[in-house]
């Protein structure tokens, strides 16, 4: 059920997105000319909210082709635009800079998830479904070895997912039945599978030399191999080749053998290091910490406070419609300040730190 459901909206995300073929889209995209600009516009609305980055970013790359009302409203019908650093750096690098409220109206995206990002979820969780499955049937066979039913299972399981990485799986599961005869045909079918893949078939060929390594090896009943003095060369020549898969597997039976020693990377997200980047004419690059601009309540009814992080009080706040327009603005001489709001209609709005017409940091607030 849930490999089905996977291919089903893999194979729905694959026809929908640029309506099917990305290359030819592209292509009418970099071929385009001011003359044919209403035809491309009206083809790529009618593709959103399906449309790639790289569509997305030649778009914006066109400037003289998609003026900004154009851009303006493909950018907007088509949501993940606005969480996409790469496409907000090539409009920032737009030699026309698109007005501020344009600039509002895209970045709306940033908190809203569109039609292209709730099919990729769904993928994503019957991805997970699949893998759920397999680990479960792997658990029945890992629970008793002695299980034939439980072994078919999983090698069934792993032969028709026919994924790179269940076939290396299954090669390595018929190694550790010492049938070298099968692992061996699995290389070689995957060889056939991923011949258009260079980086693939190096990871294949690297593989096939681990699995030779195996082969020459002593194992015990369950499939256990233990380095020795002839094969440690080979084990560290392929853990140094780095070639995906195989510089793995033989660096888990070196260090399974006390033969290397190996503490797992810590890897940090980028976005937990990194501030707000302000994006617009006015805070074009600008990187300010997420603690510059803190606004409470948040929603708000007749009045809401910001308070700022900073001892600089030569700055001014400004409250701006979705629009653009300044309906509010007033002056810092303390780190708190109170914005009244009683008379504005209800919705979104954008509160801006400003210094000497540079945005310094921007928040939203919603009004009731």
């Amino acid at each position: 059920m849930a490999g089905e459901s996977e291919s089903e909206t893999r194979f729905q995300l694959q026809e929908l997105v640029d309506g099917g073929n990305t290359e030819i889209l592209d292509a009418q995209i970099q071929s385009s000319s001011t003359a044919n600009a209403g035809e491309l516009y009206q083809e790529l609305m009618a593709t959103a909210p399906y449309l790639s980055d790289v569509v997305l970013g030649s778009s914006i790359s066109k400037e003289e082709v998609l003026v900004d009302a154009m851009i303006r409203d493909i950018l907007v019908a088509n949501l993940q635009s606005a969480k996409s650093d790469e496409l907000l750096d090539l409009l920032e690098q737009r030699a026309d800079p698109l007005p501020e409220y344009m600039w509002a109206e895209i970045m709306q995206g940033a908190t809203i998830t569109g039609a292209k990002e709730n099919l990729e979820s769904e993928l994503v969780h019957w991805m997970q479904e699949k893998y759920r499955h397999r680990n479960n049937v792997l658990r029945l066979y890992l629970n008793d070895l002695n299980s034939t039913a439980a072994m078919n299972g999983l090698l069934a399981f792993l032969l028709e997912e026919s994924t790179f990485e269940s076939l290396w799986q299954l090669t390595m599961l018929k190694a550790s039945m010492n049938d070298f005869t099968d692992a061996r045909a699995i290389i070689a079918q995957m060889a056939v599978a991923f011949e258009n893949d260079p980086e693939q078939i190096s990871e294949i060929a690297g593989l096939s030399d681990f699995v030779d390594i195996l082969e020459s090896v002593s194992s015990d009943f369950n499939g256990s191999y233990q380095p020795s003095n002839n094969n440690i060369p080979a084990l560290e020549g392929l853990y140094s080749a780095n070639r995906g898969i195989s510089g793995v597997l033989s660096r888990n039976y070196l260090v399974h053998g006390n033969e290397l020693e190996y503490d797992e990377p810590i890897h940090g997200d980028e976005i937990l290091k990194a501030g707000n980047k302000l994006r617009g004419k006015n805070g074009s690059g600008v990187s300010v910490a997420n603690t510059l601009l803190t606004i409470l309540p948040n929603p708000a009814h007749d009045f809401f406070i910001v308070e700022t992080s900073t001892d600089d009080f030569g700055l001014s706040l400004q409250m701006v419609t979705s629009l653009g327009q300044t309906i509010i603005a007033q002056s810092v001489n303390t780190r708190k300040s109170v914005v009244v709001t009683k008379d504005l209609k209800p919705g979104l709005y954008f509160v801006q730190l400003v210094k000497q017409d540079k945005v310094l940091a921007t928040e939203k607030i919603v009004i009731k």
